[in-house]
């Protein structure tokens, strides 16, 4: 109205300006609701199980043109990895990991660790199946920040934690070298929004992980949260020319690392340069993955 002072006018339009900016618009999961496992059972961790031996033996994880499993076409195999805890715990303690995210490329499985673990059957049969991922050195565990999930997981879930966990690969170092003049910030959501265009909504992130069961939106973030590390892994691997124009698995174990528990500090691990490892295993270690899954 034109009898406002100037000072009104401007604050009016700067109300009217934000009022019209258009929301963010946030990266969707890039799976069908069908491809998302809720491991709480039995029967859930036995459906791990088996995905997880096709993994390990390098068969499945991408589709044919026919619609069956395939031995994979791409020189990586990756698995990414996130994990969620209660945001706040009584002073002088840490909150145990309640949702362990393991993502392939066509599929999410949430390992419900306060429920999986409360049965002494389905904890050992759980901490069987992490430590055999996490030795796996032909499979990549990839993750934003992978060391600080990994230091929880070994505090609450030692049982599970392996002597070394082989070729561990920070999408950090990863986006460094094949994005060099790239300035990199805002954590895991502004890496989505450089390399593929969008970021993340991470209102659920210090929601309450302890409750249960968890809310549909808590579990399509989880599942985000750890599938969007494995398509940031193939689109930094495969668009970007420093790592497109260079062999890639050298490359990758050069930049991975292997952890091992340090002495004396707990959950702490401490990290060494990743040995080379073959893509597939041989064989009778193929063979024997798909036994012990069946």
């Amino acid at each position: 109205p034109a009898g406002l002072p100037k000072g009104n006018r401007s604050v009016q339009g700067a109300v009217s300006d934000a009022e019209k900016q258009e929301p963010e618009e946030y990266l969707e999961l890039a799976l069908l609701r069908s491809s998302v496992h809720l491991v709480d059972s039995a029967e859930t961790l036995q459906s791990f199980a088996r995905v997880l031996a096709e993994r390990l033996s390098g068969y499945g994880d991408f589709p044919s043109p026919s619609g069956e499993a395939t031995w994979a076409t791409t020189p990586a195999q990756v698995m990414g990895l996130d994990a969620e805890w209660q945001p706040f715990a009584p002073k002088g303690t840490k909150a145990p990991v309640a949702l362990l995210q393991l993502a392939f490329r066509r599929s999410v499985w949430m390992l419900d660790l306060l429920t999986l673990r409360s049965d002494p059957a389905l904890a050992a049969r759980t901490a069987e199946l992490i430590r055999s991922a996490a030795e796996a050195p032909q499979l990549f565990k990839v993750g934003f920040g992978l060391g600080q999930d990994l230091e929880r997981l070994a505090e609450s879930f030692p049982e599970a934690m392996p002597e070394g966990i082989r070729s561990v690969l920070d999408l950090q170092s990863l986006a460094r070298t094949a994005l060099p003049e790239q300035e990199l910030r805002g954590g895991l959501s502004g890496l989505c929004r450089v390399v593929l265009g969008k970021g993340l909504d991470k209102t659920q992130q210090t929601s309450d992980w302890g409750v249960r069961p968890l809310t549909d939106v808590q579990l399509a973030y989880a599942a985000q949260d750890a599938h969007v590390c494995v398509r940031l892994f193939d689109a930094l691997c495969l668009n970007h020319a420093t790592m497109a124009m260079q062999p890639l698995l050298p490359a990758l174990h050069a930049l991975a690392s292997d952890l091992t528990p340090a002495e004396g500090r707990g959950g702490r691990l401490s990290a060494r340069a990743a040995a080379e490892a073959p893509l597939r295993l041989d064989a009778a270690a193929q063979e024997e993955a798909w036994r012990q899954a069946a």
